[in-house]
């Protein structure tokens, strides 16, 4: 009888050090968007809060990489290019940018911005490149400031999500494929080490889109294929990851959320791995990049603790879920801006408020400094998900209980230290005074779950 205990402790430890994945430093990514419209480098604290979040990847321009300019103030947009070009918001929001940049004297370039802050974080970089009209000599200048200033660039992207209607009477897969050949061309020229990035299109989706993605899946110029997701757990109207819509589903918040929080955990655990495969399969198994990624912008979910389990939730599931192993890269949403819903600091009447995303953030960032932790996942029931990251003789176990439940949990003997964020409700936010906390204790023997938790053990040296 031993003896076969001896041998099934052993299939499972096999079983479970094949399961295991190296942790992906690439994964923990920010684009910046239109943090540098409103927040200033200079100003101490919002540049220590980026620091301190310790970002591997940082994205620029990010939101209007479409219309990017080195040449000219802030992110160097002309308004009747835009218009020329997208049919749709952009436009609207190009202007505002535009006159909120000039209302606070933005002479500079924001690259300027974003080398400053690179260098300060030491965080690598994807770069967005105008692949419509900036000129050749631009974005290779842009790369070459990178280089001078001793920052890597690994990634580029070629063009943000121009399969989209707003496009479509300037540009279908064949232009863009000759348009990004040829970008991509001359970047193999001058820095073949730098890995370049295609526009996918939603697979599965609509006849356009589909032509599309058969036409670029025939194409070999590029490393890997470029997908935004968001989740959508509000029933109503989206448009462009924004519900512009959103239907009432109950007089409860309570219950409203619980059906969030069942959508949300379905989205994670089968939806999106279940759309990730289709991606593979579309593109034969070719990396991917996730340049974009959060909850459907909504109202009503922006900025509470579901979308802070959901955030956390995400990047430990890319880094454990087999399922989701053709995904090398991901930036968040945005870093900071004006956006309840889409950033982490928020900026409003001349006060940055740190928003809910970023906590979770800021604690995970212990595990994505460090490539030689391994991962693995158990789903241990109820609501609640337990993921352990192991190298040599360190350990750290985080788990997300997303249940009303306050659950108790025994830990391995030792000194551990922990680390948790919660709240009172799952519609809680950072608004809300006392109803959003965050802990650090030591522990011995066991653990405490707190309800709409996000909890991380960390093994004393």
């Amino acid at each position: 009888m031993e003896k076969q205990v001896i041998i099934i402790f052993y299939l499972l430890f096999s079983v479970m050090c094949l399961a295991q994945n190296n942790i992906n430093p690439n994964l923990f990514g920010f684009r910046m968007s239109t943090s540098f419209v409103f927040f200033d480098v200079e100003d101490s604290a919002f540049t220590k809060r980026v620091v301190d979040l310790n970002p591997q990847v940082l994205c620029f321009p990010g939101g209007f990489g479409n219309f990017y300019h080195l040449n000219g103030a802030g992110y160097g947009v002309d308004l009747d290019e835009v218009s020329t070009y997208n049919k749709g918001g952009k436009a609207e929001i190009g202007k505002s940018l535009n006159w909120i940049s000039k209302k606070k004297g933005h002479t500079k370039n924001y690259i300027y911005d974003f080398i400053f802050l690179t260098k300060r974080t030491k965080s690598e970089v994807i770069f967005n490149i105008n692949i419509l009209n900036e000129p050749t000599e631009d974005y290779l200048k842009v790369l070459e400031m990178f280089e001078d200033n001793d920052i890597e660039v690994i990634a580029v992207e070629l063009g943000g999500e121009l399969y989209t209607r707003e496009y479509k009477e300037v540009i279908d897969g064949e232009l863009y494929i000759k348009l990004a050949k040829k970008c991509a061309n001359n970047i193999r020229k001058n820095y073949p080490d730098i890995l370049i990035g295609v526009v996918a299109a939603p697979v599965n989706t609509l006849k356009r889109h589909n032509l599309w993605n058969k036409k670029l899946s025939l194409e070999r110029f590029y490393d890997a294929i470029i997908v935004h997701s968001y989740a959508k757990v509000t029933k109503g109207k989206a448009i462009d990851g924004k519900m512009v819509a959103e239907k009432k589903e109950s007089d409860y918040k309570h219950v409203s959320f619980s059906l969030y929080k069942e959508r949300a955990i379905n989205y994670l655990q089968n939806d999106y791995p279940a759309k990730i495969s289709e991606y593979a399969v579309a593109f034969e198994n070719k990396p991917i990049w996730i340049t974009e990624w959060n909850l459907q912008m909504s109202k009503i979910t922006a900025n509470t603790m579901l979308q802070a389990l959901f955030t956390t939730s995400y990047l430990l599931e890319a880094s454990t879920n087999p399922k989701l192993k053709n995904i090398e890269l991901t930036t968040f949403h945005n870093m900071a801006g004006r956006t309840l819903s889409a950033s982490m600091l928020l900026k409003k009447k001349n006060k940055m408020h740190v928003l809910v995303t970023y906590k979770p953030m800021k604690m995970l960032s212990e595990i994505f400094q460090n490539k030689d932790y391994k991962a693995i996942k158990e789903d241990i029931g109820g609501e609640c998900f337990k993921y352990i990251f192991t190298k040599e003789d360190k350990q750290i176990i985080c788990w997300i209980n997303w249940s009303a439940k306050e659950l108790s949990t025994q830990i391995a003997a030792g000194s551990w230290m922990q680390k948790d964020f919660s709240g009172e409700n799952l519609y809680s936010t950072t608004f809300d005074q006392n109803e959003i906390r965050y802990n650090e204790k030591q522990v011995r023997n066991k653990t405490i779950l707190r309800p709409y938790s996000f909890t991380m053990l960390i093994q004393n040296e």
